[in-house]
């Protein structure tokens, strides 16, 4: 069965069944829906249309206008993997091919993100601050651009881990045709691809204890797409995950998602290690975002606004509460959403790499890769999760040395003998 939210021309809502081609309505949900606008319902319905589809086992949930009885869909991926998977166990291997951090002048002092382009792999170094570009086949250093500081062009500085991948913000880092885009803690900068200053973004909506966790995607018309972790401040504190778009000065709200609020006390907000964080991609027209402990990926067609959702594997984590976790101090607070998924991106193909959370160290990162398009999942173990892709399959990473001192791993994919 296949659940369908429907916007009629009248303004009335409609959640039908529309599996085998023949429409079956639902009276008694359809009417906790009527009279809510498009945007209410994203607002407070969303969460509740797809607890209804988990807990039934309905599939999917979309949302679509008038008649139109068409999933929506974001981009076209390949059915099969080919070479980028290729199943990874069936006749493939993955080698280690280059690294970069591990020379002396290589230090990197925290990442801010991680990007390639035609050839290029940027890192965006936020503590030091800086950009560095390099080659995406021996990961030398081609250029850099970008200092410390306060003018057109400069960053500010920061080592908050911010708890994104359990270490480091991988979302402050966006490049494409348009240029390249950084986020240091309180603009955007713009730059050609050759480092060449464009411009600044202010004025983009935050929040002081979350705040801007991504930046998504730079458009060739200027439009610069990221997502926000805020929390509404009222008698009943929300939190919410939100999908906004700038273009030419004006910031557009698209979609947002509840979250569950960390525990709290005294002082304010306690964010235990084992708290589930939202994760989040743009991969063309589509952005995922997920909550870091349900069972679902939504997203979302930026062009058109239409929402649904694709299954997760059931990954179920056992920690009772919050004991120190991989040599991070313990809050003592009971998490209000227990972490399930770590980290999630998406590769050229189309392919959503999320990683199963596990709250001891491994040798490896399992990874639930799901076809954005269809929703086909398969499950795969990988020496550490991706952070960005080449054209050819082979992939890029972040480790850990000995002493703790981070550096970046290029991977490739080859066939066995």
């Amino acid at each position: 069965m296949v659940l369908v939210l429907f916007e009629w021309p009248d303004g009335n809502i409609e959640l039908r069944d529309v599996a085998g081609g023949v429409p079956r309505a639902f009276p008694s949900l359809t009417a906790r829906f009527r009279g809510l606008s498009t945007s209410q319902i994203r607002r407070l319905g969303l969460t509740f249309l797809v607890a209804v589809a988990s807990a039934v086992v309905l599939g999917r949930v979309y949302e679509v206008r008038g008649a139109d009885l068409t999933p929506q869909v974001c981009g076209v991926a390949e059915r099969e993997p080919g070479s980028l998977l290729g199943g990874l166990s069936d006749g493939l291997s993955v080698s280690r091919v280059a690294e970069y951090g591990t020379a002396s002048d290589h230090w990197i002092d925290s990442f801010g993100g991680l990007a390639y382009h035609d050839g290029e792999l940027f890192l965006f170094d936020h503590g030091r601050p800086e950009v560095i570009v390099l080659s995406g086949g021996s990961l030398e250093v081609v250029r850099r651009f970008g200092r410390e500081g306060e003018g057109p062009g400069e960053f500010r500085a920061s080592v908050r881990p911010w708890g994104i991948g359990r270490y480091f913000n991988f979302g402050f880092l966006t490049v494409s045709s348009a240029g390249v885009a950084v986020y240091d803690g309180r603009r955007v900068e713009l730059f050609d691809l050759s480092g060449r200053h464009t411009g600044s973004v202010r004025g983009l909506p935050t929040d002081r204890i979350f705040g801007v966790r991504y930046l998504g995607s730079l458009h060739p018309e200027g439009t610069l797409v990221y997502a926000i972790d805020r929390v509404r401040r009222g008698p009943s504190p929300q939190r919410a995950f939100e999908t906004w778009t700038m273009e030419q000065g004006r910031t557009r709200n698209l979609w947002d998602v509840s979250l569950a609020l960390p525990p709290t006390h005294e002082s304010g907000f306690m964010v235990p290690s084992n708290q589930a964080h939202p994760l989040w991609t743009v991969w063309g027209t589509c952005a995922l975002t997920t909550d870091g402990a349900s069972d679902r990926i939504l997203r979302m067609d930026l062009a058109t606004g239409a929402v649904d959702s694709l299954a997760l594997p059931q990954w179920q984590v056992h920690a009772p509460d919050d004991q120190p976790i991989r040599g991070l101090p313990g809050s003592g607070a009971e998490p209000t959403a227990r972490i399930r998924w770590e980290d999630m991106v998406v590769d050229p193909r189309g392919f959503a790499w999320v990683q199963l959370w596990s709250p001891a160290p491994t040798d490896a990162a399992r990874v639930a890769i799901v076809n954005v398009v269809d929703g086909e999942v398969r499950e795969v173990t990988v020496p550490v999760f991706p952070r960005a892709f080449d054209e050819s399959g082979s992939f890029f990473a972040v480790e850990r040395g000995s002493s703790n001192e981070a550096y970046v791993v290029k991977y490739a994919i080859t066939k066995d003998d």
